[in-house]
């Protein structure tokens, strides 16, 4: 027989790439944007609601929980949804056996920020099933916010995303169960921020945050700009002391061939004083390069 440890890495504050997002995760249970016991999936999603039809009660075993595994029957609650949903980029929406439901436009991520129902806020794409998201023009929805996100009233054919039917593709309960996943983004604690991603990605950091990250700095952004910037410079100074050998080279051929000396290319190696410094200049510059890549890869991609 065999007792295995099964290791994680610490959730800690400060620059912990991984601290607010499931991304990277291991299949079980985090403490994730100062919310305990989420549970991710291995795929980056954190689990926000479970259903199961057999166990679950509407009001009674369904309900609001601290923590939410595959096992429960409930829901986290609006608070805690709001702060994972900082670090979200979508939604995954599953009825056991009726297929599942996708929105990465950031509207679904939004709203649950904003603790506002999908109801006119959020597309979605359906794959393995048929759901329908009609509402009719009579009806009043139930949906106004976590976890009542969508409600089509009279159409019992269509989604009712609601605690009164343990969350469901249609206007009965769950055949079998349901879940519904957050999309979670990669390392939003240290990203670039925007003015240094913008020109790589085609694209601002809004639409994976769902925030400024120069807005909401948590002390690991602006070290990571700092990183970034330190990179710049370095590889701008390696650049301008290649030159200048270069040129030191150039010369060193034209003195030869005006004196009627042979020229050596090992002279150039042959620093003067002055010479010295730069080199000196040189490889202190090279180690800072080599410390700040080592440190902080994301530098090496504003380099590169």
């Amino acid at each position: 027989s065999a007792t295995w440890l099964i290791m994680r890495p610490p959730d800690t504050d400060g620059c912990n790439l991984c601290g607010n997002t499931c991304f990277g995760k291991y299949r079980g249970q985090y403490n994730i944007a100062g919310v305990q016991g989420v549970w991710c999936n291995g795929l980056g999603e954190a689990l926000l609601q479970r259903s199961k039809t057999e166990t679950c009660t509407p009001g009674a075993s369904y309900g609001p929980l601290d923590s939410v595994t595959p096992d429960d029957c409930g829901y986290l609650s609006e608070e805690s949804v709001r702060k994972l949903a900082r670090y979200a980029f979508g939604v995954r929406l599953i009825d056991e056996g009726l297929g599942e439901a996708h929105s990465s436009d950031r509207s679904a991520a939004d709203a649950l920020r904003n603790n506002v129902s999908w109801q006119n806020a959020a597309a979605f794409t359906v794959t393995g099933g048929s759901w329908c998201f009609d509402v009719p023009t009579d009806c009043v929805p139930s949906a106004d916010g976590w976890p009542e996100m969508y409600d089509t009233c009279s159409r019992s054919d269509c989604v009712h995303w609601i605690s009164a039917t343990t969350h469901s593709s249609t206007g009965s309960r769950p055949i079998t169960g349901s879940f519904t996943w957050l999309k979670m983004v990669e390392n939003p604690a240290c990203f670039i921020p925007i003015k240094l991603r913008s020109s790589s990605l085609g694209e601002d950091a809004r639409s994976e945050t769902g925030a400024d990250p120069l807005q909401e700095d948590d002390g690991c952004r602006l070290g990571s700009l700092s990183c970034a910037v330190v990179g710049v410079i370095s590889g701008a100074i390696c650049l301008a002391l290649c030159v200048v050998v270069a040129i030191v080279s150039v010369l060193r051929r034209r003195k030869a061939a005006a004196t009627g000396q042979k020229f050596h290319p090992q002279s150039v190696m042959k620093a003067t004083a002055s010479e010295q410094q730069w080199m000196s200049a040189l490889n202190t510059t090279m180690a800072l390069s080599d410390t700040t890549l080592t440190n902080n890869p994301l530098a090496g991609a504003v380099i590169a």
